[in-house]
């Protein structure tokens, strides 16, 4: 597993010590379960729907493209 440091609004990081008291998990767990689901992994989609996939996964429509990175 990869670390990695997240700038979050205070509200969001409320929000995941709510529901990491409701679930007793650890808040990590539960943001990690969240973005597990919220970023289906698209690698076995053809090239051309890739992005497509996953602007539509983030809720992103045309007009804001996401960079990723291999």
């Amino acid at each position: 597993m990869t670390t990695i440091t997240l700038n979050l609004p205070r509200r969001l990081i409320q929000r995941a010590e709510q529901a990491s008291l409701i679930l007793q998990k650890p808040a990590e767990d539960v943001l990690t379960d969240l973005l597990d689901v919220v970023l289906p992994d698209t690698t076995d989609a053809p090239p051309e729907l890739q992005e497509e996939l996953a602007c539509m996964s983030c809720g992103f429509g045309q007009s804001h493209r996401m960079q990723f990175g291999v």
